[in-house]
């Protein structure tokens, strides 16, 4: 007895309608969340549609098909009775099967149409719905940015719901199919069972979210699209695959659109029929009629559930590391604030009733205020290795930089008139790392009483820190002479600030890595540099060459001035002298009479003319001075003149 296709058509027909409505719920209750995981629940519900239409057609085709060969066979029965008047003769030809040439074509093009048009959509929306779900981000307090009056409840007994009657029906579909007449509808049911698990997750994770755990709802977002794009990827090898399959007639052609992944879900003791297989062929005996086999394959379940009950109850382990504490979180209630753990083994409530956040109390952490880091250089071995390469203003220093705006001081204006001169700013990048250390963890993470991210407070303040002094300060004083001076007046403003707010931790030290100006202005900024430096070059050599002439002006000055004081001190003891000659003189002249006169003229006569010859001749017949000049050259000088002898001999 064959069964009718009728009723696998209208199972299909309810499971469109189903479909559609599952998708339209989860749009409409996707208001509601932030994660957008109840919007990819309601998309992946939507792409069960093409499959249950497809389903539709060939079902409601093979009923035609069915009809037609009854009623060809009904024909041929009455025309054997002698019943039956029809214009043609003879048998009825094969060609002349319309409804089952429809059902071949159905079949073999429209099934693979599908499957092409199901993998797209797979494919994009999926990649759509990444894209829609990484944009969700947690707020700075670690809350999901719901709607104001969302009413979780509604939206996790409707998931839930549309995962119990979506299970239910993939089983009766399931179930249906393990009839031939009705294979196909496994392609569908194995769809159905994709949703069910993905509302089930997500209706979980929305109820976690009620006790302040969001991260799960994001990831089962991203989960959910991942799913669905590696749904597409499979669809399309199957489409491709489906191409080169050897096509017999009268037997079943598996549909493209069927997922292999999803009916590991769909029936799991394939699982075991298919390992047990596999193991017999490669033993080369019955291993799956083994005692251990038979075993295992009855306890396999409680064997899991053992192992998944080990492991949750390892949660009660807590381990703290080396150097850090920890904090015991009761329901989300911190219960160890006053005392945290210290390092080593403590027990707890198993998860989620109890988890612990542990804190590096000993450890020096580092925030980068300014810049992001470069990516680790490394080598051919696999090691890292620092990049010693020179850096220009014109080449990016970092990973990404984020320039502070700093007064610019107009040439000639002195720092006590910088208040005219506020309205300039020019952007500096200045990278500045903080490293600090936890002394209060109550303090550090528990200021309002739970926890909160705290390395996302440090980073803020650093930056408000940085961006004050930086507003404060010029960009010569912070590009010039005073990085030291920076590093610690950071060091002792960020401190103040921490203290102010209670923040529980201490900055032990602040460097200032890089200070320069944004690449896209370097260029024009070494142009001002170098005309500064140019400036002050000549500056200098003009004060060098004032100097010079300051120091040769007081060097002749002073050779002058000692000069004079020279002269001063010759003229008076030549005066002194002349002085006391003439009391000499005076003295000799009043003992010496005329021969001191005579001696003096002679003198004077042998001083100022040692070169004339000059005769004296003494008379007592003359009583004045009687001077002859002998102007005749001598043209003939005597050999030996000045040698005391006599040229030639007297006579006597």
């Amino acid at each position: 007895m064959k069964l009718s296709p009728k009723r696998a058509e209208n199972l299909s027909v309810a499971a469109l309608i189903m479909n559609l409505l599952f998708f339209l719920l989860a749009l409409f209750f996707d208001n509601f969340s932030g994660s957008r995981a109840v919007g990819v629940v309601g998309w992946l519900y939507l792409g069960g549609i093409p499959i249950w239409l497809a389903l539709i057609i060939q079902f409601r085709q093979r009923r035609l098909a069915q009809q037609e060969k009854f009623e060809a066979q009904e024909y041929q029965r009455l025309r054997k009775e002698g019943r039956a008047n029809s214009v043609f003769e003879g048998d009825l030809d094969a060609e002349m099967m319309i409804q089952q040439k429809r059902l071949d074509w159905i079949e073999k093009w429209l099934i693979s149409s599908v499957a092409i048009v199901l993998a797209i959509y797979l494919l994009a929306v999926g990649f759509w719905q990444w894209k829609l779900v990484s944009g969700v981000k947690l707020t700075a307090a670690g809350d999901l940015p719901l709607r104001v009056g969302m009413d979780l409840g509604k939206t996790v007994v409707v998931l839930a719901g549309m995962s119990v009657v979506s299970f239910l029906f993939a089983c009766y579909t399931i179930g249906m199919s393990r009839q031939n007449e009705w294979r196909p509808l496994r392609s569908g049911g194995v769809f159905l069972i994709g949703g069910t698990l993905a509302a089930l997750a997500t209706a979980g994770c929305l109820a976690a979210s009620a006790f302040a755990y969001y991260k799960p709802l994001i990831l089962a977002g991203k989960v959910l699209a991942g799913m669905m794009m590696v749904l597409g990827v499979e669809t399309a090898l199957m489409v491709t695959m489906d191409f080169f399959r050897p096509r017999l007639k009268g037997q079943y052609q598996q549909a493209a659109f069927e997922s292999r992944l999803l009916g590991l879900f769909g029936q799991p003791g394939g699982i075991f029929y298919t390992a047990s297989h596999a193991l017999d062929y490669q033993f080369g005996f019955k291993v799956s009629e083994t005692w251990f086999y038979r075993l295992l394959e009855k306890y396999i379940v409680t064997l899991l559930l053992i192992d998944a009950a080990i492991l949750y109850l390892a949660t009660c382990v807590a381990i703290v590391p080396t150097g850090n504490k920890a904090v015991c979180h009761r329901w989300g209630e911190p219960i160890n604030l006053d005392n945290p753990w210290s390092a080593g083994l403590h027990f707890k409530l198993p998860w989620p009733i109890d988890q612990v956040k542990s804190f590096p109390v000993e450890q020096v952490q580092c925030v980068d205020v300014g810049y992001d880091r470069n990516d680790p250089v490394i080598g051919p071995d696999g090691k890292h290795y620092h990049d010693y390469t020179p850096v220009l203003w014109t080449k990016e220093h970092w990973k990404a930089e984020y320039p502070f705006l700093v007064p610019a001081r107009k040439a000639g204006v002195d720092s006590e008139d910088n208040e005219s001169v506020n309205n300039l700013f020019d952007k500096l990048v200045v990278a500045v790392v903080f490293q600090y250390h936890i002394e209060d963890i109550k303090q550090y993470a528990y200021q309002s009483g739970s926890f909160i991210d705290p390395a996302k407070v440090i980073k803020q303040l650093c930056e408000r820190v940085v961006m004050h002094y930086c507003g404060q300060n010029d960009i010569e004083q912070i590009l010039g002479p005073g990085r030291d001076a920076t590093a610690q007046m950071l060091k002792k403003n960020i401190n103040d600030t921490l203290n102010q707010y209670a923040v529980g931790v201490e900055v032990d030290f602040v460097g200032i890595k890089s200070v320069h100006p944004p690449v896209k202005v370097a260029e024009a900024f070494e142009k001002v540099i170098s005309a500064l430096q140019k400036k002050q070059t000549q500056i200098l050599a003009a004060q060098g060459i004032s100097h010079k002439i300051e120091n040769d002006a007081q060097a002749q000055a002073t050779v002058a001035l000692s000069r004079a004081q020279a002269y001063k001190q010759e003229r008076q003891m030549l005066a002194q002298a002349d002085s006391v000659r003439f009391d000499n003189q005076i003295t000799a002249y009043e003992k010496g009479g005329d021969v001191y006169l005579l001696r003096e003229y002679l003198s004077v006569l042998d001083e100022f003319m040692p070169k004339i010859r000059k005769y004296l001749v003494s008379s007592d017949n003359v009583d004045s001075w009687i001077y002859e000049f002998d102007l005749k050259e001598n043209l003939k000088p005597d050999m030996f003149e000045g040698l005391g002898i006599e040229s030639e001999p007297k006579n006597k």
